[in-house]
């Protein structure tokens, strides 16, 4: 998420920036990333997290009253 705040969408470029620049490497826990481990990543996990958080800014919103959601339930 940081490197697309930083504008960097590409595999190659997030891979390089993981090399040279702090943020990256700290983001990264210092780990050295591959762009194809970046690709597996936005492939098999993303998708979950990116849900994931989206159910928690609902939540969140409809605890404010921002919203209001409403459920409802299929008896079978």
């Amino acid at each position: 998420m940081y490197a697309y705040k930083r504008k960097r969408y590409s595999s190659r470029l997030i891979a390089e920036a993981v090399k040279s620049y702090i943020q990256f490497i700290w983001s990264t826990e210092g780990n050295k990333t591959t762009r194809n481990v970046i690709n597996s990543y936005r492939k098999d996990k993303i998708k979950i997290i990116i849900e994931d958080v989206f159910v928690e800014l609902l939540v969140v919103l409809e605890k404010k009253e921002y919203i209001y959601i409403l459920i409802q339930s299929c008896i079978l």
